[in-house]
């Protein structure tokens, strides 16, 4: 998934403007301009756009998991984790979220695509695991959808 819409639908999915993203962002141990943050949540075809790096959206994901769980008082900010796939993308916001098995299954269900519990614990495993599956960007976007739709509403809020 293109960088520049996964950091749009985590916009979406927190509902806060760019101030509140860069403040987010800032919990990763760098800080980012709002407005050069505005021009990574543009689409590629809007003036103004620049692309996300790949780094800028790892970090993003860390300071998501401390914005919604808490920094960790023993240890600095997890370094980003690169290079970033679906699958890694899918595991941080399953923590940051504390989505269970259950949780994860309402999500995608609720998005009409059901998943059995082995292929969601494939999507899971390393990715040298003979039973490892990848999550294409079909699959993210339709969890990012649930997600959003999940905190817009408020409804089994973790």
């Amino acid at each position: 998934m293109n960088h520049n819409e996964l950091m749009r639908n985590l916009r979406r999915a927190l509902a806060v403007n760019e101030h509140g993203l860069a403040e987010i962002y800032a919990l990763s141990g760098e800080t980012m301009d709002p407005e050069a943050l505005k021009n990574r949540l543009k689409q590629s075809n809007e003036p103004g756009y620049e692309e996300c790096e790949e780094a800028t959206a790892a970090r993003m994901l860390e300071a998501l998991i401390v914005h919604r769980r808490g920094a960790r008082e023993d240890s600095p900010p997890a370094p980003p984790q690169l290079p970033l796939n679906n699958n890694h993308v899918l595991k941080k916001l399953r923590i940051a979220y504390d989505l269970k098995d259950e949780d994860m299954h309402e999500l995608f269900a609720g998005e009409g695509h059901e998943l059995g519990k082995q292929q969601l614990k494939s999507l899971f495993r390393k990715e040298g695991n003979k039973n490892y599956l990848p999550c294409s960007d079909k699959l993210l976007r339709l969890f990012l959808k649930g997600l959003i739709k999940r905190a817009r509403t408020g409804v089994n809020s973790p």
